[in-house]
C-alpha cells in the first residue's frame, strides 16, 4: 500500500465520521471540517502520486470511488436535513452512474477512461457548493442554497454529457 493510495483511504474512513458528525449535535462546524479535510485528501494524494511515480491501478479504481461516496454521503446527509432538493441529488447520482458505466464499457473495450478537465472542475464545485450548504452562515439564506445547487448540478450534467460525448466511439465500437 502506497501513500497516495492511504490518502485515498483515509478520504473513505472519514465518510462514516462525517455521516456521524452530521446526525449528532455536535457543534455544527464539524462536519464541515470532517469535509474540508477529507475533501483535500482528493487533491493530495493525486499531487503525491504523480509526483512520486505511484500512479496504481487500485488508485486510478479507488480514487474516483472515494470522491463519489463522499459527495454522495454528503448530499443525502443534505438532503436528510432538507438542505438539497431531491432532484438535484437525483441528477447528481445520476451523473455518477453514467460515467462509473462508462468506464466498465471503456475497460472491456481496452481504454483506460481517464479522468477529464470537466470532471475535475465537477467535483472542485461539488466540493464548494457543499461546503457553503454546510456553513451556519449559509442557514436560512434560501438563496444561497439555490445558487449553489443550480450551478453544482449544471457542471455535474455539463460533465456527464462531456464524458458521453467524449466516449462516444465506445459505443460504436460496441455495436459493430
Amino acid at each position: 500500500m502506497n501513500l497516495p493510495n492511504s490518502v485515498t483511504l483515509l478520504r473513505i474512513a472519514l465518510v462514516p465520521v462525517f455521516i456521524a458528525a452530521m446526525l449528532s449535535d455536535w457543534n455544527p462546524y464539524i462536519p464541515f471540517l470532517i469535509f474540508a479535510l477529507a475533501s483535500l485528501t482528493d487533491g493530495l494524494d493525486g499531487y503525491i502520486a504523480r509526483k512520486t511515480g505511484q500512479v496504481t491501478t487500485f488508485g486510478k479504481f479507488i480514487d474516483p470511488l472515494a470522491d463519489k461516496l463522499l459527495v454522495s454521503a454528503a448530499l443525502i446527509m443534505l438532503l436528510e436535513r432538507g438542505d438539497v432538493w431531491g432532484w438535484a441529488v437525483v441528477v447528481i447520482l445520476a451523473r455518477d452512474f453514467v460515467v462509473t458505466s462508462l468506464r466498465l464499457v471503456a475497460v472491456d473495450a481496452g481504454v483506460v477512461l481517464a479522468a477529464m478537465l470537466s470532471g475535475k472542475i465537477k467535483m472542485i464545485v461539488q466540493v464548494a457548493a457543499i461546503l457553503l450548504m454546510l456553513t451556519s452562515w449559509a442557514q436560512g439564506r434560501p438563496s444561497v442554497f439555490c445558487t449553489a445547487q443550480i450551478v453544482m448540478v449544471a457542471v455535474t450534467a455539463w460533465s456527464g454529457v462531456d464524458y458521453v460525448w467524449r466516449s462516444r466511439q465506445l459505443f460504436k465500437s460496441k455495436a459493430a
